[in-house]
């Protein structure tokens, strides 16, 4: 007991000799630039303001009169130096013909002011300065309305002379779910949830207030923009109790299922995009508002937008049967199930007010996927779980 104690106190005096004698860190630069001022933006629906050096979106509040953000503009000081993600950031995954490894690149990594790019939409800016040198993609990033609707888009070149795949592509969602220091009441008025369906082509996000009160936002695809995975962002704020960390819209998965995920068995097909030497692409997402949560799916229909509804949920016992309701402006081209064997998927007859029924019953245990094809191509995924018998 003596020995013990001696050491633990020679430990502790020892500690604190050394603590005392470390000299404090500095805190992080900021490197956001939203010291060097912003522009405000007005739309049909939203009020948005960007920082000036980085282009990115700092707030994006509805125009409901409310003090309300769906951004965590409140804390934007903390979240102001290189690593954080913001809206109107961009993360990709390449690898060059002939190699066998992948490179990550980020807009937010290591940030610097980027240049402005003259066009008729509301902010355009090409994001070259903000990526790493080596990067062989050009990234030009557009704020614009299209159809009264607030939309974020990217169009990537490969200024390389090798042929490119993207295997990763994210865009980041960082809504403000941060609870930390926050008592129930200003977490409630302050505060978002965010709710993806992780539904290919036919995915999207919902943004709600705490409170499920006030107008819910919809996050929805531009063009060939997939929800095809739910990631969470690399960050130096990593997740915690108060803290569900920030997210990304991934629309490309290919790099990751070979690497990170490989032991995993993802909801979603991986896919990936190659690019030729001088070839581009656009990818997109629309900000939307819909009047409440019970009015999410009549918005995604006035949208034209698939909305798929399932009764009496997702999760399939064996000796129930499912239901599953679809609407969308194309008709349905094919139906495939995987595993082949874990659903049988029934057409009905068309139903009312262009409602389509299918009839699901379940055949063996596990997750399975439903792939609705449209005949314009667009791909609707709906995940299952099928379960023992609920009796």
């Amino acid at each position: 007991m003596i020995t013990g104690a001696y050491l633990c106190l020679t430990y502790t005096s020892l500690t604190s000799s050394v603590e005392s004698q470390r000299t404090p860190r500095p805190a992080p630069a900021s490197t956001l630039g939203i010291e060097h001022g912003s522009v405000q933006i007005a739309t049909p629906e939203f009020r948005l303001v960007l920082a000036k050096d980085s282009g990115v979106a700092v707030q994006l509040a509805p125009n409901t009169g409310t003090a309300f953000d769906f951004l965590p503009f409140d804390r934007v000081g903390i979240r102001a130096t290189d690593g954080f993600v913001h809206l109107g950031d961009l993360t990709f995954r390449v690898r060059r013909e002939g190699s066998a490894s992948w490179n990550d690149y980020s807009t937010a990594t290591t940030r610097h002011p980027v240049s402005a790019v003259s066009t008729a939409e509301l902010a355009a800016h090409d994001l070259a300065e903000t990526l790493a040198p080596d990067c062989p993609v050009q990234v030009v990033r557009t704020w614009r309305i299209t159809g009264g609707h607030l939309q974020l888009c990217f169009a990537l070149k490969n200024v390389g002379k090798d042929t490119i795949t993207i295997g990763g592509l994210g865009i980041p969602m960082p809504f403000n779910n941060i609870i930390s220091g926050r008592s129930l009441k200003q977490a409630h008025e302050t505060c978002s949830f965010s709710d993806p369906y992780i539904g290919a082509d036919a995915g999207y996000l919902r943004v709600t207030q705490l409170t499920g009160t006030g107008p819910t936002m919809l996050v929805t695809p531009v063009g060939q923009t997939p929800l095809e995975a739910w990631k969470l962002a690399n960050e130096p704020m990593r997740p915690n109790q108060t803290f569900e960390g920030m997210m990304e819209w991934m629309v490309h998965t290919q790099a990751f299922a070979e690497n990170e995920w490989k032991a995993a068995d993802p909801w979603n097909l991986p896919t990936a995009a190659t690019l030729a030497s001088g070839q581009s692409r656009t990818y997109g997402v629309q900000f939307q508002l819909a009047p409440s949560i019970r009015g999410i799916e009549r918005t995604l229909i006035a949208a034209r937008r698939p909305v798929a509804v399932g009764i009496p949920g997702y999760v399939l016992p064996l000796d129930q049967t499912g239901k599953l309701f679809l609407r969308f402006g194309a008709s349905v081209r094919t139906i495939e199930v995987a595993p082949k064997d874990s659903i049988v998927v029934e057409t009905n007859r068309q139903g009312k007010n262009g409602w389509r029924g299918l009839t699901l019953r379940g055949q063996k245990w596990g997750r399975s996927r439903v792939t609705i094809t449209y005949a314009d191509g667009t791909r609707e995924v709906v995940s299952y779980m099928v379960t023992k018998a609920a009796s």
